[in-house]
């Protein structure tokens, strides 16, 4: 496997990014090429950055890992922890510790230390860099940050409802008309309806020069 050093987020564009994000195990909004671009402009305060990305032997994107210097020597993922939830290695499901052993082995000379927060405990970097490190001459340690209380949903309301004794289903629903009735009409609309797709809203609201810059450059 090859690992290239990216210069920063134009050198991969973002549909390249989010796909390989969305064949991931654990996909994250965090990690999407929208809000990482977003969060180094907010934030980034001219840091260096570098986008390490491992390809296979077919020139294929296995793996991305945005990093950004917080201080001399040391290198955090980018889309700080005070902002954004579960960072991590965006990797192809199931490649996640092929990835691994090659950006080791490429950084095994590195002196400069890298501080992965944000990772989920049942992550691959969490359960198995450990493991992997030392057979490169390195060392990790997972430390516990905090903890992020889970609440594993059914897969559709109905599935939710079959949980429930024939009493609450009962009461949900009447609770649920009287609100209905109380409420003035709610109308739903999709991101593509309403923009004509992500890619759209982002040209319009997000890129420099779109509706929120304008908006913050007017306060």
């Amino acid at each position: 496997m090859k690992i290239q050093t990216l210069a920063g987020f134009e050198a991969l564009d973002e549909g390249r990014w989010n796909a390989l994000l969305a064949a991931s195990a654990q996909p994250s909004v965090f990690m999407t090429w929208q809000w990482q671009n977003a969060w180094l402009r907010a934030f980034g305060g001219g840091r260096p950055l570098q986008v390490l990305a491992a390809s296979d032997a077919t020139e294929s994107l296995v793996a991305l890992l945005p990093l950004h210097e917080a201080e001399a020597g040391l290198w955090r993922i980018v889309g700080g922890v005070d902002v954004s939830d579960y960072l991590d290695l965006i990797a192809a499901a199931g490649r996640e510790e092929e990835a691994w052993e090659a950006l080791l082995q490429h950084r095994a000379a590195d002196r400069s230390a890298w501080h992965l927060r944000g990772i989920r405990a049942e992550s691959p970097t969490a359960q198995r860099l450990p493991g992997l490190a030392p057979a490169h001459g390195l060392t990790a340690a997972v430390d516990l940050e905090e903890r992020c209380p889970v609440l594993r949903l059914p897969e559709s309301w109905d599935a939710y409802l079959a949980t429930l004794s024939g009493k609450d289903r009962h009461e949900l629903r009447r609770k649920m008309r009287k609100l209905e009735a109380e409420l003035p009409p709610i109308n739903l609309f999709t991101l593509k309806a309403a923009f004509g797709g992500w890619d759209v809203a982002q040209a319009k609201f997000f890129n420099d020069g779109g509706v929120f810059d304008q908006i913050y450059q007017g306060k």
